[in-house]
């Protein structure tokens, strides 16, 4: 466990992440969603968001989804970013320019694939604590970080009690049965199918599942108070994670990047300077 004492190490920990942001680029780009791989789309969602339909009406949204090689250039310039960034992890230009190529990749991104997804909502607001490279300025940006991360947990748990669904019995289920549904279909065999089939025909244990998630979400309210439930709180979402991906599809790994605020690990920080 980590001396509380301590600071978060800021070199280690944007070695960590945009190592990970490597990763993820990598996925994506092997799940052709880069925009240079979006091939020209013609349907935009907007929806409501403010964000969104201030870039489409800017013209930038349609300018790199419309032209095939400014939307490779853009990610290049985003990935060169990302590996310029992990590599110069004290850079104090580079940090900034990932954040704003990072914004413009979600917003056009999810415009054009008629979505607002969430899942690299994470990994934009981890960013910018990194905007800060001395010590002094870092310290708390990483904690405000780890609040934000405690709330977005918290506020799942919370939206849950608000529209009554947390003791709502057969919500999980219908859920289970409606996400799971294609994989169903397209997989007739295999131990994931056979372990959906049988929460399907178990109702009971999913409505208590859904009771306790709600609790345990709520509980990372403990942590603006106290760190030493980190380690609980980050094997809970990351197990979360897991599971929703191979029960539900859904997939927010992505967004699991800003739980490197929770990790109680003693190489992520280093002992608090007594020195004035």
């Amino acid at each position: 466990m980590i001396d509380f004492a301590s600071k978060p190490n800021r070199r280690v920990l944007a070695r960590i992440y945009y190592g990970l942001v490597i990763i993820y680029l990598m996925y994506r780009y092997s799940t052709h969603v880069l925009l240079s791989q979006l091939q020209i789309p013609v349907l935009n969602y907007v929806n409501t968001d403010f964000t969104y339909i201030a870039f489409f009406y800017t013209g930038i949204s349609t300018f790199l989804a419309q032209h095939h090689y400014a939307a490779l250039a853009f990610d290049l310039l985003l990935g060169g970013t990302t590996l310029a960034a992990f590599l110069f992890p004290s850079a104090r230009v580079l940090p900034v320019l990932f954040t704003f190529l990072l914004g413009v990749y979600e917003v056009v991104g999810y415009t054009f694939l008629c979505f607002h997804k969430h899942n690299l909502t994470g990994v934009w607001w981890c960013s910018l604590m990194f905007w800060v490279v001395d010590e002094r300025g870092f310290t708390p940006l990483f904690y405000l970080t780890r609040y934000y991360c405690l709330f977005t947990y918290a506020s799942a748990g919370f939206w849950k009690f608000y529209r009554h669904i947390w003791h709502l019995p057969g919500h999980f289920p219908v859920i289970l049965k409606s996400d799971g549904l294609a994989y169903l279909v397209e997989h007739t065999d295999g131990w994931r199918t056979a372990l959906i089939s049988w929460l399907i025909v178990h109702p009971d244990l999913m409505n208590i599942t859904m009771t306790v998630t709600c609790f345990i979400q709520l509980s990372f309210l403990i942590g603006f108070f106290t760190r030493r439930l980190d380690w609980f709180f980050f094997l809970y979402a990351i197990i979360f994670h897991i599971l929703s991906f191979f029960l539900l599809q859904a997939y927010f790994l992505e967004f699991s990047v800003i739980l490197i605020t929770l990790i109680p690990v003693p190489i992520l920080y280093k002992v608090k300077s007594d020195r004035p």
